[in-house]
């Protein structure tokens, strides 16, 4: 879900919380917040449309950035130096090219 600003002919403009449909890959409004021409009426309309996405949405799952292969993959890494590394990818590329 997210918030939609939408201006209108009359210079107002309304807050909407929209989300993606799956199947016609369409925007289908969930809930129409407010309309108002005043910034800071607008301002708090973006607040409560965040608010109620918030709570559709439910808390947040916390998630854990650590991998455990993540330090055994720096250490691999920092074992290698330039001098070691070899770019075989173009070569076999061009010889796939060249053989027809």
């Amino acid at each position: 879900m997210f918030i939609h600003k939408k201006r209108h002919r009359s210079g107002a403009y309304s807050i909407e919380v929209l989300r993606k449909d799956r199947c016609s890959r369409k925007n289908v409004t969930v809930k129409i917040i407010g309309t108002s021409s005043n910034a800071q009426e607008l301002l708090a309309l973006e607040r409560k449309a965040r608010e109620f996405i918030d709570s559709q949405l439910g808390q947040p799952i916390p998630m854990d950035y650590h991998y455990p292969f993540e330090d055994d993959f720096e250490r691999f890494l920092s074992g290698i130096s330039n001098t070691q590394i070899q770019v075989i990818g173009p070569e076999l590329y061009m010889d796939v090219f060249t053989t027809r």
